[in-house]
């Protein structure tokens, strides 16, 4: 240990935050330097240099203090056992933040050639630590922001709050939700209760969407099987036991799953052609149950005569399990005497 002077020594940028040296600049004024820095010879360099090992805190404050001298321990070190020193004395210290301590396990990754199990050893610490900090250098995309930007947040955030937010899949949503936990202060639980709300609402809309997929597909087959006469597949999505229609051709009744089938193909019977296509449709989805609203465009003939006419049909449907079952349809025509007329005697 020996005193050594100030313009000798250089500080090196293992801190990425602004020094705040208030606290210990009182404490220097009134009682002098408790403990020394330690610093090691800089190598291939004219004169007797040193570089700051770990003490930057005490080095800034000498300096600001208009000191010459400073009092210092000057170890004979690599690189990589510099750094292995720094990051175990701030370690205890719990000077780092977790974006800094990142920066230095990547920095001795680089400088050593060692794994990163290997640095977990030399540092005592478990592979998950490692990996845990690590990702908090490839959180954020450089294209989303500065580099500069990214600094300041991460210096901001824990490698908990890092983990939270790797569970959001989008870079640009992922950089949105850390700039919000950095504005508002937000705690990791806090951050995890928001991206799980976020998921469930993902996950939401992700399923109403797929509903709707699939309950379009079930109302082009519906009709398809129409237009082709194939009343068993018309019928195969339709809920046997809780089925209900209500139709424009007679009986104008209630039907339900059996009587609607016979109805059907009665009418089939009647004609020599039969043609529907979907014109509009309309569909909500809310929770297990959906609902669509439909015109189509019929085109009916039978031995007399060919009518179009427009018509309208509801079709409620109901989540069973992962399928999804035809409770209620509802036909009417907009324009009744002209479709009737294709069936009165």
């Amino acid at each position: 240990m020996k005193e050594i002077e100030l313009s000798k020594i250089e500080g090196n940028n293992t801190r990425l935050a602004t020094t705040d040296i208030g606290d210990l600049s009182k404490s220097f004024e009134s009682y002098g330097q408790f403990s020394p820095i330690r610093v090691k010879k800089k190598l291939f360099t004219e004169g007797e240099t040193y570089e700051v090992i770990f003490g930057n805190r005490r080095l800034a404050t000498a300096r600001a203090l208009g000191w010459k001298t400073i009092l210092a321990d000057v170890v004979e070190a690599s690189d990589s056992d510099a750094l292995i020193m720094a990051f175990s004395e701030n370690e205890d210290r719990a000077n780092f933040t977790d974006y800094e301590k990142a920066i230095l396990i990547e920095r001795l990754h680089m400088i050593s050639g060692k794994t990163y199990a290997e640095i977990a050893e030399m540092l005592g610490k478990s592979p998950s630590y490692m990996s845990q900090h690590v990702a908090m250098l490839h959180l954020f995309p450089e294209y989303e922001t500065s580099e500069q930007e990214r600094k300041i947040v991460l210096q901001q955030l824990t490698e908990r709050h890092a983990r939270a937010l790797l569970k959001i899949e989008d870079p640009s949503e992922r950089w949105i939700a850390a700039k919000l936990v950095v504005k508002c202060g937000m705690g990791v639980r806090e951050l995890e209760n928001m991206i799980s709300r976020q998921s469930k609402r993902s996950s939401l809309d992700m399923s109403r969407s797929n509903s709707k997929e699939m309950i379009m597909q079930i109302i082009r087959s519906h009709i398809a099987s129409m237009n082709s006469r194939d009343i068993a597949s018309y019928f195969e999505p339709v809920s046997k036991n809780r089925f209900t229609k209500f139709s424009c051709y007679p009986p104008l009744s209630r039907l339900d799953s059996n009587s609607a089938s016979e109805q059907l193909f009665h009418m089939l019977h009647e004609l020599r052609d039969y043609e529907a296509a979907i014109e509009s449709s309309e569909l909500r989805v809310v929770g297990n149950f959906a609902y669509a609203l439909m015109t189509l465009r019929n085109k009916y003939a039978n031995s007399l005569k060919t009518v179009t006419a427009e018509m309208r049909l509801t079709i409620i449907f109901e989540r069973d399990h992962h399928d999804w079952k035809i409770v209620h349809e509802h036909w009417s025509s907009a324009t009744p005497t002209k479709f009737l007329s294709l069936f009165t005697k």
